[in-house]
């Protein structure tokens, strides 16, 4: 079987390709392709199954992982369940590399920024974007306030969860996402604020 160029580190280590981040399911957006051995391939389109895949690699000693990043973003609350699943992956002492190959709009880039230090990769036209989460509200008033105040709620996760993968402080960063909007940034810019470590 022949392998896709962009597959040859599927000799080495797991990949995963994020996309479109859904509400369907957690993960909805990863696919693993990995290299079994030298004709035979592994394909899921379950992301937690792969998840769990990944766990079962560790325990085998594959301690390295890929997500390869090409997503418009999408829905924060399965952001966050992919936010956990790599924390939880890098508690194990596992790394993480994130490669923007493309686009990491919105939630795409907070999960770029969560890649092991040092291992999150951006190509050099690759477009990042970071703004606040957002809702088309409607209802009643009071529908309308509790549905404010949960945006309140994760537009603080989103800084705390960006300050600690830039280095930067979580009320700087919400400041920043209220007035910048919609912020797009090049690779180099995402460098610079601390999304990704380096531009290949």
């Amino acid at each position: 079987m022949q392998m896709p160029a962009w597959n040859k580190l599927a000799r080495y280590s797991p990949i995963a390709h994020l996309g479109p981040i859904r509400d369907e399911a957690v993960l909805n957006g990863v696919e693993v392709l990995y290299q079994v051995s030298e004709n035979s391939w592994w394909a899921g389109s379950y992301p937690v199954d792969a998840m769990l895949w990944v766990e079962s690699l560790v325990k085998q000693g594959d301690r390295t992982a890929t997500i390869l990043i090409d997503s418009p973003g999408g829905s924060v609350y399965s952001m966050l369940g992919i936010v956990d699943a790599i924390r939880w992956y890098q508690g194990m002492g596992c790394v993480l590399r994130t490669v923007v190959r493309g686009m990491a709009m919105s939630a795409a880039a907070i999960i770029a920024s969560c890649g092991t230090k040092g291992e999150r990769l951006a190509g050099r036209n690759s477009t990042f974007l970071i703004h606040e989460p957002s809702s088309w509200s409607q209802g009643s008033a009071t529908d309308i306030r509790i549905q404010h105040e949960e945006l309140e709620r994760l537009t603080q996760v989103v800084a705390y969860i960006l300050s600690v993968n830039t280095g930067r402080k979580a009320e700087d960063i919400k400041k920043l996402m209220q007035d910048k909007r919609n912020w797009y940034l090049s690779p180099h810019d995402a460098v610079d604020f601390g999304l990704v470590d380096a531009v290949i």
